[in-house]
């Protein structure tokens, strides 16, 4: 169980930015909006009861709105990436940090 001081670091799969960049999933299941939704709910049950909450996700529309409200903090980084045809392509992408602390 949790408790205040313990730090909880949320890497799940991210929001797509577009058509082609939508890894949602690890498993046969897709992580939805929905399930963002109550991975945020979760993160507020954390932070009520003084944990540090730090969550990695794509710097999407949707994430920047669940996240936008006290306590979050959100920082975008700059994430490139590895994997693309086109080697120019793998740098400009920017990920969000979300935190409570």
């Amino acid at each position: 169980m949790q408790k205040k001081g313990d730090l909880v670091y949320f890497d799940p799969p991210y929001q797509p930015v577009s058509a082609t960049a939508n890894f949602t999933s690890y498993t046969t299941k897709n992580f939805t909006y929905d399930d963002l939704t109550r991975l945020a709910d979760l993160c507020l049950k954390l932070d009520s009861k003084g944990c540090n909450v730090l969550l990695s996700n794509s710097n999407s529309k949707e994430v920047a709105e669940i996240f936008s409200k006290n306590p979050w903090k959100i920082l975008k980084i700059n994430a490139n990436r590895s994997i693309n045809s086109n080697s120019k392509k793998r740098t400009g992408h920017f990920e969000l940090l979300i935190k409570n602390y």
